[in-house]
């Protein structure tokens, strides 16, 4: 992660954070596999959360990643505006919104939904 938006860390805690939130989900246990292959069964779940956690995070990941390097050009001059003050304050005005405004608490439901849809865990409304 480049350092030009000042969210490596904050990304690297949010990984963790939802990471840590499937892999330690209710319904990833053994108690809930199949009998018979349990340890089969269980890499499987394993396996698949890690595909969900990856198709929920990689595009954020990625646009943080494309911030920062539009935010590290307006550093170096190369904004739209131009490299007065004046043209990188404005080119640089809000750039960063979306990376402090992000619900983890959606990704996780998203998470969760794309794991029902996938029968690894189950709807527990049905």
């Amino acid at each position: 992660m480049l350092p030009h938006l000042g969210a490596g860390a904050g990304q690297a805690i949010e990984d963790a954070y939802l990471l840590a939130k499937l892999l330690s989900h209710p319904q990833l246990t053994n108690q809930n596999v199949e009998v018979g292959a349990p340890f089969v069964s269980i890499r499987i779940k394993f396996d698949m959360v890690l595909q969900v956690y990856d198709e929920i995070r990689r595009p954020r990941a990625q646009s943080v990643w494309e911030g920062s390097i539009r935010a590290g050009d307006i550093y170096e001059g190369y904004g739209i505006s131009g490299s007065s003050p004046e043209g990188m304050r404005k080119d640089l005005e809000g750039i960063a919104d979306f990376v402090w405004e992000h619900d983890l608490n959606q990704d996780m439901q998203q998470a969760t939904i794309r794991l029902q849809q996938l029968g690894i865990f189950v709807n527990e409304t049905s």
